[in-house]
C-alpha cells in the first residue's frame, strides 16, 4: 500500500509541475511580448543584419537581453539577437504553378501610376547604405527610380523597419562587388529631391535621371545600369521555390518609346536567356511598354546596357529578395564578362 501511495503522489507531483510550467510559460510569453513588441532599434543596424555579409548577421543587444534570448531560444528556436530566425520561422513555401514564355510578354501587371506617394511614405522611407565602401572605377550603376516600393513587412514590424527596393540594390551591390565586378548604388534621396523641386511622383524618372547623368559624368568607367523595382501582382505570381528555398521572381521591362530600344531589348534578352538556362521559371520574361499612361522610356535612351529589373512583388519577403540577388549576381557577372 505504501508503494502505491508514493507512486500516486509522484504522479500528482508531475501533473502539478506540468501545470505550473504551463502557467509560467504563458506568463513569460506575455512578458516577452510586452517587453519586445515596442522595441525600436536603429534601421541601419537591422539592415546590416539582413545584408549578405555574414559578419552582420548577429545583432548585439545588452547582456540582460542575452539571458532572455537563451530562454526564448531553448523554447521556441527563435533568437531575439538574430531577427533572421523570426523571418525564417514565418516563411511559407509556395509552389510555383505559372510560367510565361521566355520572350516578350505584354500581359503582366506593371504599375506605372505612383500617385500615392503619401501612402508609401507612411509605410517606408529612404534607407542609407548599411555597408558603405569605396569602389574604384565602378562598371555597374544600380539605382531605384521608385525608392519607396516596399516588400512584405513580415516580422520586421517589431524592429520598426519596412524593407524596400533600396535594400535590394544594396544586396545586389554586395554580391557583385564580392565577385569582382565594381558596383555602386545611387544614394540620392529622390523623394526629398522631388519635394524640393515641387515635382510629383510621376516625375520620378526625370528625377532619377539627374543623379544618373551626374554619375556618368563622374565615373567614366560606368558601362551597365540597373534600375531595380518591385512589381505588384500576387505572391503566387512573384514567388518560386527551388530545392526547398524560396525566391522572388524577376521581370525585365523595356520601354519602346526609346528610338534605340532594340539594343536595350537585346541586353534584356541576353540576361533573361542566361537566367532561364540556369534557373528555369525564375524570370517571368520581358515586358515591353509604350503608349498613354506609362513612361515608355525609363531612361533607357541613356545607354544600350540599361535595364529595368523587377525583383519580386509586394508580398515577397526581403529574405526571398536576398536569395534572388545571391543567384542572379553570378549570372550578371558571367554575362558581362563574357563567360
Amino acid at each position: 500500500m505504501g508503494k502505491k501511495f508514493v507512486s500516486r503522489k509522484m504522479n500528482y507531483d508531475r501533473i502539478n509541475y506540468f501545470i505550473n510550467f504551463i502557467i509560467i510559460y504563458a506568463i513569460f510569453n506575455i512578458f516577452v511580448y510586452i517587453l519586445f513588441n515596442n522595441i525600436t532599434l536603429p534601421n541601419k543596424l537591422i539592415i546590416k543584419m539582413i545584408m549578405p555579409n555574414d559578419e552582420h548577421h548577429a545583432i548585439h543587444l545588452p547582456r540582460t537581453s542575452n539571458i532572455i534570448n537563451g530562454i526564448v531560444s531553448s523554447i521556441s528556436n527563435i533568437s531575439i539577437n538574430n531577427p533572421t530566425t523570426l523571418l525564417a520561422s514565418s516563411l511559407v513555401s509556395v509552389v510555383d504553378i505559372s510560367h510565361v514564355n521566355k520572350d516578350i510578354i505584354t500581359n503582366i501587371a506593371f504599375e506605372d501610376d505612383y500617385s500615392n506617394m503619401s501612402e508609401l511614405e507612411k509605410e517606408g522611407g529612404y534607407i542609407a547604405d548599411p555597408n558603405p565602401s569605396k569602389v574604384e572605377n565602378p562598371r555597374v550603376y544600380i539605382y531605384n527610380t521608385h525608392q519607396l516600393e516596399n516588400y512584405q513587412m513580415n516580422n520586421m514590424a517589431i524592429y520598426n523597419i519596412r524593407p524596400n527596393v533600396m535594400l535590394a540594390s544594396y544586396m545586389m551591390k554586395e554580391q557583385l562587388n564580392k565577385l569582382g565586378l565594381p558596383t555602386i548604388v545611387e544614394e540620392t534621396n529622390l523623394t526629398e529631391f522631388l519635394r524640393l523641386n515641387s515635382w510629383t511622383y510621376k516625375d520620378s524618372y526625370k528625377a532619377s535621371r539627374i543623379p544618373l547623368m551626374d554619375a556618368i559624368s563622374k565615373y567614366k568607367s560606368l558601362e551597365y545600369f540597373i534600375d531595380i523595382h518591385r512589381d505588384s501582382p500576387s505572391r503566387e505570381t512573384t514567388t518560386l521555390v527551388i530545392d526547398n528555398k524560396t525566391y522572388a521572381r524577376i521581370l525585365f521591362v523595356v520601354g519602346l518609346e526609346n528610338p534605340n530600344y532594340q539594343k536595350n531589348l537585346a541586353f534584356a534578352r541576353g540576361l533573361n536567356a542566361a537566367i532561364e538556362a540556369k534557373y528555369p521559371k525564375l524570370s517571368r520574361g520581358i515586358l515591353t511598354k509604350k503608349g498613354p499612361g506609362v513612361n515608355g522610356l525609363y531612361n533607357q535612351d541613356i545607354s544600350p546596357n540599361m535595364i529595368l529589373l523587377e525583383i519580386g512583388g509586394v508580398d515577397n519577403t526581403i529574405e526571398e529578395v536576398a536569395n534572388t540577388t545571391e543567384i542572379m549576381a553570378p549570372i550578371i557577372y558571367n554575362y558581362i564578362e563574357g563567360d
